[in-house]
Parts: C-alpha cells; sequence; structure tokens
C-alpha cells in the first residue's frame, strides 16, 4: 500500500511538473508559406485576362488559383480577352456557356506543379498534368517552337510575382480526346 501512495504522489508531482511547461500560445506554422501575392490577385489586376478569371468565379475554380498560399504552387496558362474571342467566333458559339465542358476546358489551362518558362524548353520535358481536367498538357518541339498539346501557342508574357507562375497566352488549350 506504502508503494502504491508512492507511485501516485510521484505521478502527481510528475504531472503538475510537466504541464506547468506547456505553453498555450505554441503555434507550429505550416511548413512552405510564402509571403507573395496570391496568383487569382494578380490574374485580377491584369485587364486583358478578365474573360478568363470571370469563367472561374462563374465555375467555382476560384480556390484552383488561390490554393493554400504555399510557393511555386501552380503554374496557369491564362488566356488572354481576345484568344477566348478568336475561339468563340472559330468554333461557333455564341458565348463561353455554349462551351461543351467549359469547367473542364478551364481546368486545362491550371496546372499541378509550377512550370517555368525554361522548364518548357527543356527537351526532356513532355507533359505537364493540369490541375483535376483528368488530361495532361504535351508538351512538343518542332523548329525551335513549342506546341502546347500539338497547337502552337505564344507565350505573350510570363509574371512569377505570385506564389507560382502565370503564362498569358494567345490561345484557348483544348484537352484532346
Amino acid at each position: 500500500m506504502k508503494k502504491l501512495k508512492y507511485i501516485l504522489s510521484s505521478l502527481v508531482v510528475f504531472s503538475l511538473l510537466f504541464s506547468s511547461c506547456i505553453d498555450e500560445n505554441y503555434s507550429v506554422e505550416p511548413t512552405g508559406l510564402s509571403d507573395r501575392e496570391l496568383l487569382s490577385n494578380i490574374v485580377a489586376q491584369q485587364q486583358d485576362l478578365s474573360i478568363f478569371l470571370e469563367l472561374v468565379q462563374q465555375n467555382n475554380l476560384l480556390g484552383l488559383l488561390v490554393g493554400n498560399r504555399t510557393q511555386d504552387q501552380r503554374a496557369i496558362f491564362a488566356p488572354t480577352n481576345q484568344a477566348f474571342i478568336d475561339f468563340l467566333a472559330a468554333n461557333g458559339f455564341e458565348s463561353a456557356a455554349d462551351v461543351p465542358n467549359l469547367a473542364n476546358v478551364l481546368r486545362f489551362h491550371i496546372a499541378n506543379p509550377n512550370v517555368t518558362r525554361s522548364m518548357l524548353s527543356q527537351t526532356n520535358f513532355t507533359s505537364i498534368q493540369t490541375a483535376l481536367s483528368g488530361r495532361n498538357i504535351s508538351v512538343t518541339r518542332t523548329n525551335g517552337n513549342v506546341l502546347l498539346n500539338g497547337q502552337s501557342v505564344n507565350i505573350l508574357r510570363s509574371n512569377t510575382d505570385g506564389n507560382g507562375t502565370i503564362h498569358v497566352i494567345d490561345q484557348i488549350l483544348v484537352p484532346g480526346s
């Protein structure tokens, strides 16, 4: 019995010692957070990408541009307003709402890994994983030009100011069948 009292009193003393060492204000910051601006905010600041942003919002895909504030999270191949206008006219659509599977077409423009412009020119780089579209963008090279999904797409500019890269492109990327 004496031994049991000793064990219990020892446990009480140890628990008091250890519980008094707990810092109630202690918190663990998630690793890899970025102070850089979210990609969605950078897209919103560019007037020639307003149709892309509006369609992303309408199709409940903004979360793919926001992410979780981690560094170098995604790459966005953002078509210009003119690219949307040209695509609609060339395919006989009156509005973007007429485009079959528009949400998948938009997802096809968002890559899960951050793909930089220099990566696209590397000969061993042949595919880009897209965000939930179920398809990858193929990357091929012909006569010094980089083709995305078989299309000769001009990257008008690339912006790396945010938590990833935004490539402003002059065409709509269409998922293959």
